[in-house]
């Protein structure tokens, strides 16, 4: 799933027309009947972009889920600045997977 975290992030990035700095994928989660994906990823551009990046990502065709957002202008020019955003995807276990759960 890492990879198409990452694949992703860049398409929607891109299309935004933000640019993008940097993506971090993490580790998949083992929850009880799925798992979680995660990703931190940081761009820069004007606040109305990246106001409308966050809308998008939780819409089809990406619906993934924003768990936080830090928004600052220390290193950035004009009126530009940077989100680190921080994202999660659910995806469900095969039928029949049972998750690692000890008695």
């Amino acid at each position: 799933m890492g990879p198409t975290i990452i694949r992703e992030i860049d398409e929607i990035t891109r299309d935004s027309r933000l640019r993008l700095i940097g993506v971090r994928p993490g580790e998949p989660e083992e929850l009880e009947s799925c798992r979680k994906h995660t990703a931190v990823f940081e761009v820069e551009a004007d606040f109305a972009r990246i106001a409308n990046l966050l809308y998008r990502l939780e819409r089809p065709p990406y619906q993934l889920w924003v768990e936080g957002v830090d928004i600052n202008s220390e290193r950035t020019t004009g009126n530009q600045v940077r989100a680190k955003v921080s994202i999660a995807v659910y995806t469900l276990k095969p039928v029949g997977e049972k998750s690692d759960e000890r008695a």
